[in-house]
């Protein structure tokens, strides 16, 4: 199993700072050994995507508590076929996420999410 750390920043400490404090508040455990390579929140801050190298798993956030989702299962989303999945971004008014592998000329792809 593999391991990610999250990690909060404050706010106002971003505003202008060549370097900003940060705060450990959660491990969280990636099935098959992975690695996170990108997070994201949803639009609406329900939902925190978090990838890995071939996988996306989505966890569900309530009263606006990171550690608190991220210590909750998380659910298996889809996933395109990609050589290594590097990024992923959420659409801020549909929900759906985008994501895309490492190197030049990749496609990216839109996984469209139902309610």
């Amino acid at each position: 199993v593999g391991r990610a750390k999250v990690f909060r920043a404050e706010a106002a400490a971003l505003d202008g700072a060549s370097q900003v404090p940060l705060e450990r508040i959660a491990m969280v455990d990636l099935p098959n050994g992975d690695s996170a390579t990108a997070a994201d929140f949803s639009g609406d801050g329900t939902v925190i995507a978090l990838r890995g190298y071939d996988h996306v798993w989505l966890f569900s956030r309530e009263d606006l508590d990171v550690a608190a989702a991220f210590a909750a299962a998380p659910c298996a989303a889809p996933s395109p076929v990609e050589v290594q999945g590097e990024a992923l971004a959420f659409d801020p008014q549909s929900g759906d996420y985008f994501t895309i592998s490492e190197g030049t000329g990749k496609d990216v792809f839109r996984v469209v999410r139902r309610s």
